[in-house]
């Protein structure tokens, strides 16, 4: 019945994430990762999409006998996140409670793009062939 209630404001949310999320794999994984883009950028699309499950699963696709880094630098990543994702789940709800859910998001995608741009300027951005272009990099 609640589903059914709010089915349009669902579909929107469920549209926007798929966007979102395939941007990320296609455009950002692609310029930002130099090496594995496709391996990592999967992985990213399983975890954001649902669980760690899911993204080993999709990087098992991909990558069927793991010859690459992916998992393990996903597992040194995790050490990090974690604490981000216990914050977000403690304190997000609460902000929804109050009314505050709006504001709240957008805080939290003003600190994401944040992020993604520090990490193009610290590790760079690469073109389709996975040369740094961003920063130039310093001649001696």
């Amino acid at each position: 019945n609640v589903v059914m209630q709010y089915w349009a404001i669902i579909l929107v949310l469920c549209i926007l994430g798929f966007v979102l999320v395939a941007i990320y794999f296609f455009y950002i994984s692609r310029h930002l990762f130099s090496d594995h883009w496709v391996e990592r950028g999967i992985f990213i699309w399983g975890w954001s999409t649902g669980v760690m499950s899911i993204a080993v699963l999709l990087l098992r696709v991909v990558d069927p006998e793991f010859r690459t880094t992916a998992l393990e630098d996903s597992g040194f990543a995790w050490i990090f996140v974690s604490f981000i994702d216990i914050a977000l789940v403690t304190f997000l709800p609460m902000f929804v409670m109050q009314g505050a859910g709006i504001a709240a998001g957008a805080v939290c995608c003003l600190i994401a793009a944040a992020m993604l741009v520090a990490t193009a300027f610290i590790y760079g951005w690469r073109d389709n062939q996975g040369v740094k272009v961003f920063p130039k990099s310093k001649k001696a």
